[in-house]
């Protein structure tokens, strides 16, 4: 098993860690963090938060439409708690 992790890049198109991952026999899942006490540190506006949350959803139906699901946790230390 393969695992994608998206940090910045919330795309399936033309993302690069993505097309080297998926070699048509291992299965791949896409990850994704989200950091609200570290956005919160970087001052991140509610705006960007808010869009990060939009294309995560738009992000899971490429992603689905390749058969590579996507999960996605939430924690202030990186600690792993699944959302989703």
């Amino acid at each position: 098993m393969r695992l994608v992790l998206f940090n910045r890049d919330l795309r399936a198109i033309d993302n690069t860690a993505l097309i080297e991952a998926i070699d048509g026999t291992t299965p791949v899942i896409g990850c994704y963090m989200v950091t609200p006490k570290q956005w919160e540190q970087h001052d991140l506006s509610p705006i960007q938060a808010d869009l990060i949350y939009r294309r995560l959803g738009e992000l899971e139906s490429e992603l689905s439409e390749i058969h590579v699901p996507l999960i996605y946790g939430c924690s202030d230390d990186f600690s792993l708690r699944m959302i989703g």
